[in-house]
């Protein structure tokens, strides 16, 4: 989502912008940023009411690894990173405030996700699935919100359309118009799966596991990964959805200590079994994954501060300079 119209201007000057296309630019843009938050709707299918702010990952599970009133690690200004990294950094946000994007319309919010929220846990697989169409949508929405200002940048009276007119620029809106195809198809499929019965499977393949070496963590992503084809050797992008949830234990289990379940989602369940064969079949496994997904420019995820000074330098940094790749 782009937030800050300020600092998308910072961006693109970073960029090569000229100065001189700058000052009638931002209120260009201020203007298509107030029209494009005036057009969102909720994004449950067939709704239309306003939406509200949505959490990707409940207040519930990110108050989990929160350190008291401290707050989370998690990234500022992401719309900043893509072109300015020196704008990157990390900042703190408590979990009332965490995780928020304007996604679904206060009933559905209420009638799709309490059932998971107050149960303090994600227990079966449509508990899965709400959270995987949550990680999917936001997204789904931020493809669509770059699409739309890559088309604006493009129109004639934008003032900059012979900047942008470039064959690199259209390959990236073309690639992004393709992830945002393949996302939809994915969110859409989550949406069908919920009217199975809770312990079918559907048409998107859910693999999930909890991993005590990833706790101190939560994250919500979806990127295209390759997989090995096993008809002729070579390597295919599949889209994949993951949610890195953190929560308390079962209130039967013999310890009170927290866990993190890893969830993971995608429409290739060959390519989701090879993926997770590969990545996540043990525990070293998992943290090392967890930390890649951070360190290729995922900017949805909260980090317990002490985690996060017990990391290496050489952690931290690769973490943030995940933060400037798009």
């Amino acid at each position: 989502m782009i937030r800050n119209v300020d600092k998308l201007v910072d961006a693109l000057s970073a960029a090569g912008l000229p100065d001189a296309d700058i000052a009638g630019l931002r209120p260009r843009l201020t203007t298509w940023r107030t029209q494009l938050d005036a057009r969102r709707q909720c994004l449950w299918p067939k709704c239309r009411r306003p939406p509200i702010g949505s959490h990707v990952i409940s207040q519930t599970f990110l108050e989990v690894i929160a350190d008291g009133g401290k707050g989370l690690k998690t990234p500022k200004n992401p719309e900043t990173f893509t072109a300015y990294p020196r704008a990157s950094r990390i900042g703190s946000e408590a979990p009332s405030k965490a995780s928020t994007f304007p996604g679904f319309c206060g009933t559905h919010d209420h009638k799709e996700f309490a059932g998971f929220e107050n149960a303090r846990r994600l227990r079966h697989l449509d508990d899965y699935r709400r959270q995987l169409i949550r990680t999917t949508t936001i997204e789904w929405q931020n493809r669509s919100d770059l699409i739309d200002l890559l088309n604006f940048l493009r129109k004639r009276d934008s003032g900059v359309s012979s900047f942008f007119a470039t064959p690199g620029f259209d390959a990236r809106l073309a690639r992004t118009q393709e992830h945002y195809r393949q996302l939809e198809q994915l969110r859409l499929s989550l949406h069908a799966d919920l009217s199975l019965p809770s312990t079918e499977s559907g048409s998107v393949a859910i693999h999930t596991a909890s991993h005590e070496s990833v706790n101190g963590v939560a994250l919500s992503y979806a990127d295209f990964f390759e997989a090995q084809d096993i008809d002729d050797g070579g390597s295919v992008p599949f889209p994949l959805a993951i949610a890195v949830v953190p929560q308390r234990s079962d209130p039967e289990a013999a310890t009170d200590e927290p866990t993190t379940r890893l969830i993971l989602g995608s429409t290739d369940r060959q390519a989701l079994d090879l993926y997770v064969a590969r990545h996540l079949s043990s525990p070293l496994r998992a943290h090392d994954s967890v930390m890649a997904w951070l360190g290729k420019g995922c900017f949805s995820w909260w980090i317990n501060p002490g985690k996060w000074e017990a990391m290496s330098s050489q952690e931290q940094d690769e973490i943030k300079r995940g933060l400037t790749r798009f």
